[in-house]
């Protein structure tokens, strides 16, 4: 049997391999190295309030709970279960805790009278729970890790606020105050008086979850071809540096690149048809197809069309003066930042449409001048700063086949939503059956019922 072949060794195309080759298909990986996933601030969980377009908005859901399983599943990945803080409240506040708070109720869990209900000095209160550092009981490390649900843990100071997205195991967002905010990062500056608080929030290193996800599905019998390039895409395989790699479909996870990818596909008869129509009209496929093999410009799914939009995002990395310093995930005006290990901290800064080298140096020392600002201390060291070009398709995240023999996932958050799409995305290929959970991400706004390989 011909293996399928996965180009992209990045989260997304990590995890497709490893759950298809989990679930028994043979599997071949193709990819240089994992692209933008190196340049990725890898919040998992993140503004699940936020703008989730298209059919994101329905994957959004299972982002906790899919990362959590495969963490279980390949403990190698190394999440950091730290929960997150974002202010001002207005600008992400979830809908049911806002009413909630404007309706000043005390009566449903995890509010903030609640909350603030259990601080004190006693065995068990919060206050206790979430005031060390360390990994003993009661501990900051072991409460918000999520390691328990005893006595003074945080999953039982802030359950039961349901479970959709943004929830992990009933801890979700919540709307703090000072004296929370001044527990949960202890080292600011100035306490904001409110703040939304999401204790299932972790963060990846994602370049380490990607290794560990390849390797693992090595063990599951997958081949990755790596430093190699992809030259052609053809229904029966993929030519490439290191020769033709056969493949019963090909699945293109290649972040940004994935429409150049597609652009280099030699499709023949419905096929053709299919993405020429797509490339056309933005439309599903029609009757009629091409009378002999062609090279298929896709230009509806390219630079002008839904794969190809992209965001450039900067990416500082900064040495702190101590272990810490920032406990959880930080996302306050001007600053976006974590802990990835001990004192070495992930600063997210956004790019104007056009910059320049200079901008970026300008923007990473303001960005050390922010954390400054922001948090006590300030002997800390500027390391270094990259730009990621991350894939921002139009409308959403694109997953499905473009033909019967080629298949595309392309998506932001990457790095949220790999999990959930390598579970969706392996069951729809082998079942050889479309998943309802990915028809709001069909190219080309395809559903199941235009699928070309029905």
């Amino acid at each position: 049997m011909r293996p399928i072949v996965v180009v992209g060794a990045g989260i997304v195309g990590a995890s497709i391999a490893y759950h298809l080759a989990r679930a028994g298909a043979p599997v071949v990986v193709i990819g240089r190295d994992a692209g933008v996933t190196a340049a990725s601030f890898a919040w998992i969980g993140g503004d699940q309030s936020g703008d989730w377009p298209g059919g994101a908005a329905g994957l959004a859901r299972f982002v906790s709970a899919d990362w959590r399983r495969v963490e279980r599943e390949v403990p190698e990945v190394g999440v950091r279960w730290c929960g997150s803080l974002r202010w001002p409240p207005e600008a992400g506040a979830p809908r049911a805790v806002a009413e909630r708070s404007a309706a000043g109720s005390d009566s449903w869990p995890g509010s903030p009278r609640q909350v603030a209900a259990e601080i004190g000095p006693g065995a068990g209160s919060l206050r206790q729970a979430v005031a060390g550092s360390g990994s003993g009981p009661g501990s900051f490390g072991q409460a918000v890790a999520g390691n328990g649900s005893g006595p003074g843990s945080l999953r039982q100071a802030v359950a039961g606020n349901g479970s959709g997205p943004g929830k992990a195991d009933g801890v979700g967002p919540v709307l703090v105050g000072a004296d929370e905010i001044a527990m949960l990062e202890p080292h600011l500056r100035i306490f904001p008086e409110g703040a939304i608080y999401t204790a299932g929030d972790g963060g990846v290193d994602p370049v380490r979850a990607a290794r560990a996800l390849l390797a693992a599905a090595g063990r599951f019998g997958a081949r990755l071809v790596s430093g190699a390039t992809v030259i052609g895409i053809r229904a029966d395989g993929v030519d490439s540096t290191v020769g033709f790699l056969p493949a019963s479909a090909v699945v293109l996870a290649a972040g940004a690149g994935t429409a150049a990818l597609a652009r280099r596909a030699t499709i023949a008869g419905e096929g053709a048809a299919v993405l020429g129509q797509v490339s056309a009209r933005g439309a599903g496929p029609g009757p009629g197809t091409a009378a002999a093999p062609s090279a298929v410009g896709v230009a509806g799914l390219g630079a002008g069309g839904r794969i190809g939009g992209v965001s450039p995002a900067l990416l500082i990395r900064i040495r702190a003066d101590r272990a810490g310093l920032v406990r959880g995930i930080v996302a306050s005006p001007g600053l976006e930042i974590r802990e990835v290990r001990d004192r070495e901290l992930l600063v997210a800064a956004a790019l104007p449409p056009e910059w320049s080298w200079a901008d970026l140096r300008d923007s990473a020392h303001r960005a050390l001048r922010q954390l400054q600002d922001t948090f006590t201390g300030g002997d800390h060291l500027l390391r270094g700063w990259r730009v990621g070009v991350r894939p921002m398709p139009v409308g959403g995240p694109v997953i499905g086949w473009l033909t019967p023999d080629i298949y595309v996932a392309v998506m932001h958050s990457g790095v949220c939503l790999a999990p959930a799409v390598g579970r969706l995305v392996t069951a729809e290929i082998i079942s050889d059956r479309p998943t309802p959970d990915l028809d709001g991400c069909r190219p080309a706004a395809l559903t199941h019922a235009a699928d070309p390989r029905r």
